[in-house]
């Protein structure tokens, strides 16, 4: 399974890190960034459960990022 990790140690990398605020469908419980530029594949066996879910404009942003950082998309610029 092809995961995006979250963190809460926010970085200013706005193309590859897309922030989320903590609301009660997406689980979090701080304000967070997804990290594009850390796409990792692990077994499906360790992911044992779901924190929520994210909103269609951040999932949006986030396809869009990823993307761009797997070079199917265009230079923003």
């Amino acid at each position: 399974m092809t995961v995006l990790p979250i963190t809460s140690e926010l970085r200013q990398t706005p193309l590859f890190r897309i922030d989320v605020e903590p609301e009660s469908g997406n689980g979090l419980r701080k304000r967070s960034q997804i990290m594009v530029d850390k796409i990792q594949t692990v077994p499906a066996e360790k992911i044992v459960k779901a924190i929520g879910i994210l909103d269609e404009a951040t999932m949006m942003e986030v396809n869009r990022a990823l993307a761009l950082w797997l070079g199917f998309a265009g230079n923003p610029g």
